[in-house]
């Protein structure tokens, strides 16, 4: 009898220990799911449907509107309400209802602002004067260090600034200073790719383009990369963060760190792709935005979402930003426009 037990329980142990290093499961997406072959999905070009371009680089829900979408495009901003589009362009050649530039790289909506990050500088639209502010480059500290913003993060009352070659630049919107960040600060990064908060441990966390992720709180910077840790590159992508936990989008796959160790899925676990380029959390649904298009991870489970249209030709969507509106996933392509794909 006892024998019986010890071989029992040895079973059950084996299988436990087998079940936390077997492989995720990559699945076909389900009727349930999101479907991206149904005839009620859009797929939204610049040939015809009002978008500045085909090439859409940011999407970011309209915190103050549940139907709207801010787009970003390397040739202009749009707001879509599901049925239609309005474009932020220029006005007899001045930037009086434009951003700074066309080439978007980010957008932040507020309940009273709109902040755009572009090649050209830092813009800032007022919804109540409809009134267009723009940083540029200066020589003082009295505004950005440099025309190339790549991402922002705001915690009332500061913006946080990602910018491409210097840093982060801090905005505080009641006193209207600045105050900046390079490696004399400890930020070894110079360029920031992304910027996300983990409200859990009370710390921000920026991501750069060659030094890896830099965690911010009490003023002080903590840097972890590749070579002292099992972050998967050095190069990150994006960053997203939810219940503690934080998600790195990297060329070599996607690290998920939880504050003491590193879990990664790349091709050898599931994904048919390791470059990440976007990421989504939807309550417990993690979309990820790839170069072969877009899967989805929950309970460990891999759901790949074939997605093809006319523009692409037959081939891979690459997917550069996702945003969710109520029940509708707002695709932004490289090249292919905007697809719209209802639940």
């Amino acid at each position: 009898m006892k024998l019986k037990r010890y071989i029992l329980k040895t079973i059950a142990a084996v299988l436990l220990v087998s079940a936390a290093y077997m492989p995720c499961l990559i699945t076909k997406a389900s009727a349930l799911d999101f479907d991206t072959h149904s005839k009620r999905n859009k797929y939204l070009s610049f040939l015809g449907q009002s978008l500045p371009s085909n090439n859409v680089q940011a999407l970011y829900a309209d915190p103050e509107d549940d139907k709207s979408i801010f787009i970003g495009t390397d040739r202009g901003l749009s707001k879509y309400n599901g049925r239609i589009f309005r474009t932020y362009g220029k006005d007899a050649g001045h930037y009086r209802n434009a951003p700074a530039g066309e080439n978007i790289n980010f957008v932040l909506p507020t309940s009273s602002e709109i902040w755009i990050a572009t090649d050209s500088g830092l813009s800032r639209y007022n919804k109540i004067l409809s009134q267009w502010t723009h940083f540029e480059q200066g020589d003082d500290n009295s505004t950005v260090p440099t025309n190339y913003i790549q991402c922002l993060y705001f915690m009332d009352p500061f913006l946080y600034v990602g910018t491409w070659g210097e840093g982060v630049s801090v905005y505080n919107v009641k006193t209207n200073k600045w105050k900046h960040y390079t490696s004399k600060s400890g930020l070894d990064g110079r360029y920031i790719s992304a910027i996300t908060y983990d409200n859990v441990k009370g710390q921000l966390w920026f991501a750069t383009y060659d030094e890896g992720i830099f965690s911010f709180q009490n003023e002080r910077f903590t840097g972890i990369n590749a070579k002292t840790s099992d972050l998967v590159s050095n190069r990150v992508n994006c960053l997203a963060c939810s219940s503690g936990r934080l998600y790195i989008g990297t060329p070599e796959g996607l690290s998920i760190y939880d504050g003491n160790k590193f879990r990664t899925y790349t091709k050898e676990k599931g994904l048919t792709t390791n470059v990440i380029l976007s990421i989504k959390i939807d309550k417990f649904d993690i979309f990820l935005g790839t170069d072969n298009g877009l899967y989805k991870i929950y309970n460990d489970t891999i759901t790949h979402y074939p997605i093809k249209n006319s523009l692409s030709r037959g081939k891979a969507v690459r997917i550069n930003c996702i945003e969710k509106v109520k029940n509708t996933l707002y695709l932004g392509t490289q090249h292919q426009g905007m697809i719209e794909i209802v639940r």
